[in-house]
């Protein structure tokens, strides 16, 4: 996500475990109960704990992990897929393209503005590394990450296969309740279950 703590994210975390799949979710550095203070480089290293806390687990078959990113969490999910594992599958819900875009874009996002200004986040350079199936899914009004700005972007940059679902008149978070609930939980789950 990108502002608060875990809690507030929660409604996605039950709607991701209704879906049939268990979910690991973890506060970054200067969030919730994390110790360290945000930057880029703290976003990167919390990535690679979880995920070697993941793939330490003698119950988790690490050809099965999914990353799910919504807003800032897909920095973590795409430089980890681009820099240190192939997950399933990636689950990009309203990503922004790199910091420059998303200034340039003329959002107003809710997290402390050292993530815009120290830092390149590039998400759009790093998704050519990428060679995961990738979903991407963003709202046509969000206000706060512009879509042809940025999703359209990482789309266009992205290998196959991918899919971009664009979702009328759905703001920044408003993706689930504009889909529909049971079609939101829907396209999720038969993205990621139709991958072999």
């Amino acid at each position: 996500g990108n502002k608060d703590h875990l809690q507030y994210y929660w409604d996605r975390v039950e709607f991701i475990y209704r879906m049939g799949f268990n979910v690991f979710i973890f506060d970054y550095q200067g969030y919730g109960m994390s110790e360290g203070t945000t930057s880029e480089s703290g976003l990167y290293s919390d990535g690679s704990a979880a995920l070697a806390y993941i793939r330490s687990r003698p119950d988790v078959l690490s050809s099965n992990v999914v990353f799910y990113g919504f807003s800032l969490g897909n920095v973590v999910s795409i430089d980890l897929a681009a820099n240190m594992f192939t997950p399933k599958a990636i689950v990009a819900e309203a990503p922004f393209a790199s910091s420059s875009t998303l200034v340039q874009s003329g959002t107003l996002l809710d997290f402390p503005s050292s993530y815009v200004m120290k830092g390149e986040y590039n998400n759009a350079e790093k998704i050519k590394s990428v060679h995961a199936p990738l979903l991407i899914i963003h709202g046509e009004s969000d206000k706060f990450i512009d879509i042809d700005k940025n999703s359209s972007v990482i789309f266009t940059n992205a290998n196959p296969p991918k899919q971009f679902v664009r979702v009328p008149g759905a703001d920044h978070s408003e993706i689930p309740a504009k889909l529909g609930e049971a079609n939101y939980l829907s396209l999720i789950q038969q993205f990621i279950l139709q991958i072999p």
